[in-house]
Order: structure tokens, then sequence, then C-alpha cells
């Protein structure tokens, strides 16, 4: 069953399910949890300008996401964190997996990449050592769920200008897609003390290529409502699926507060 959760993926020190099990430092492995958000500026909206430098703000935006994977350090006892992840699964806890120089959890979850909650929608353990990588499975599954509609991988909606007035837009995706989130300083994992990892999407870029306002001007985007429906369609907008998912492999980044 898909669960929901909020995103932005981080790292910092929080409690994280599993973190009662006994398990200590001197495993050499630590419990993390993980959070994927959309990055803004402080106190604005997450928005992309389309090629006409028209500004897209963004009010909603839910992802599924298939699994998490996580790079490891050399000499990581990735058994061990697999072990402990499984022991804790039970309070609800990821299910793990050790696959080559990786460790990977398995979901799917129903992600709101705009929520304030800080709760992390993967929790398990890892080895201790520096971590320069994490990559996520965007996929759509079969369940619907907070919003999401049946089959999709990604759904964003909001606002832009037209005609004078503030105009809705929803935008449904359904694609798979992995999306690396590099840390360029490396993250160092140690102790027993929970760590949350944040990773980050960067909407900027999402529609810089494509003249969505124009099309919009021009008839050429279909309408549900007083909605305006942004899809891969026939016209100057078409490739915007595509375009979506080169930007996305590039645009994440690892971090920790």
């Amino acid at each position: 069953m898909s669960r929901v959760i909020a995103v932005v993926f981080v790292v910092s020190s929080i409690g994280c399910a599993g973190t009662e099990t006994g398990h200590s430092a001197i495993d050499g492995i630590s419990p993390v949890t993980v959070r994927l958000a959309l990055a803004a500026s402080p106190g604005e909206s997450p928005s992309a300008d389309d090629a006409s430098g028209v500004t897209f703000t963004i009010d909603k935006a839910i992802a599924r996401v298939r699994h998490v994977e996580l790079q490891l350090p050399d000499d990581g006892d990735c058994n061990a964190a697999q072990a402990a992840t499984v022991d804790d699964s039970s309070n609800g806890a990821s299910d793990a997996e050790c696959a080559d120089d990786k460790i990977r959890f398995h979901g799917p979850w129903t992600v709101d990449l705009l929520s304030d909650d800080v709760a992390g929608f993967v929790g398990g353990y890892v080895p201790h050592g520096d971590y320069k990588r994490m990559d996520v499975r965007l996929e759509p599954t079969k369940a619907a769920g907070a919003g999401l509609p049946d089959d999709a991988t990604l759904l964003v909606e909001g606002s832009f200008p037209h005609d004078g007035q503030a105009q809705r837009f929803r935008m449904t995706l359904k694609f798979n897609e992995d999306i690396r989130f590099d840390a360029a300083d490396g993250l160092t994992i140690s102790g027993a003390e929970a760590i949350e990892l944040l990773t980050t999407l960067t909407p900027a870029q999402w529609f810089k290529t494509l003249p969505l306002s124009a099309c919009a001007a021009d008839g050429d985007i279909d309408q549900d409502g007083d909605v305006w429906l942004l899809d891969d369609g026939d016209n100057q907008c078409s490739g915007l699926e595509t375009h979506i998912k080169q930007v996305l492999k590039t645009a994440g980044q690892l971090d920790r507060e």
C-alpha cells in the first residue's frame, strides 16, 4: 500500500522510526530518514519561468517514489544496516536491500513536495562513512492517493498571469526516471543519533525552454473548466515531459541541516 509523506531531501538530527531498537554507534550504523521537497526562496512559493519569462507559481506538488538508493562508502557494512532496517520494519522502517555498492530502501511512497511536515518518508539504517550521492526512483503506481491520479508520477498545480488575472494550471505526467542527488562536499554519517537526509528539487528550469504562456494565448492548451492543462500535446509546447525528465536528472541536491 502506498504511504503518504512530505518531501525535501535533507539531513539533520531528528528522531526516526526504529531508533528505539537498541542499535548503537558501536554497530557501525546510524538510523536515517529521508525527506524530498521543492526548493524555494525563504517565505516564497516555488516557481518556474517559461521561455517567455512568464512566472508559473507552484502551490501543489505531489510525486510517487518507488525506491531510494544511497551509494555506500568504502568498507561500509551494508548487511548490518539491512538487517537492522528489516528488524525495525514493524516500527515503520522501510524494507532494505543491499545491491552492489548501494543500499536500497523500497516504497512505494506518495510524497507531498510542499508539506512543512518534518517527518521523512524513508526510515532505516546506513553504515557509517562519507556519502556523496543518493538516487530516487520516480515511477507511477496503480494506487491513487493524496490527490494524485491513478497511474501518475508527478502532479503540479499553481497559477500564472494571463489576461490580467491569475490563471490556474495543472500538470500531470506519467514517467519512470531515476533522479540523482549529489552532496558536493560529501556528508559524513556517524554516531547513534538519527540523521535526516534532505533532497531538494529545483523547479526553476522546468519550463525554461517551453513557451507555455504563448501556447495558452494561442488556445493550444486544453482546459478542464477554468484550469489550463499542461501536458505533452502536439503543439509548440510538445516535449514537456521529455524536458522535465531531463531537467530532473541533474537538478537535485543532497544536503544536511
